[in-house]
C-alpha cells in the first residue's frame, strides 16, 4: 500500500521500484534515476544513468539501515553515496573512475 501512495507523490516518474526495507525506492524520471525515501523525500536527485545499491549489516545480521548507492553519471564516472537511515544522513563516500 505504501508503494501505491508513493507513486501518487511522484506522478511525473514513469518508473518507481518496490519499497526496499520499508525505507526507499528507486525512481526514474525524465533526467535519469534517483532515490526517494518511504516518506517521499528525495534522497538522491534523479539525474543518474543508473543507480545500484547494497544494504550493509547493522547490529549483527539486521539489514536495511545502512545503504550504499552507486550512482553512474552520464560521463561514465560513478559516485558512491552512503545513506544511514537511522540518522537520515547522506554522505558522498567517493567518486569512482569510469568502468
Amino acid at each position: 500500500m505504501t508503494h501505491i501512495l508513493r507513486k501518487a507523490f511522484f506522478r511525473h516518474a514513469p518508473e518507481i521500484s518496490e519499497l526496499y526495507y520499508n525505507n526507499f525506492a528507486v525512481i526514474r524520471e525524465e533526467k535519469g534515476y534517483g532515490v526517494v525515501s518511504a516518506e517521499g523525500n528525495i534522497i538522491i536527485d534523479p539525474v543518474y544513468q543508473k543507480v545500484n545499491w547494497e544494504a550493509l549489516p547493522f547490529d549483527g545480521d539486521s539489514y536495511g539501515y545502512n545503504i550504499i548507492f552507486k550512482c553512474q553519471e552520464s560521463d561514465g564516472y560513478s559516485k558512491i553515496i552512503k545513506w544511514d537511515t537511522k540518522e537520515n544522513g547522506i554522505y558522498l563516500s567517493k567518486q569512482l573512475d569510469k568502468f
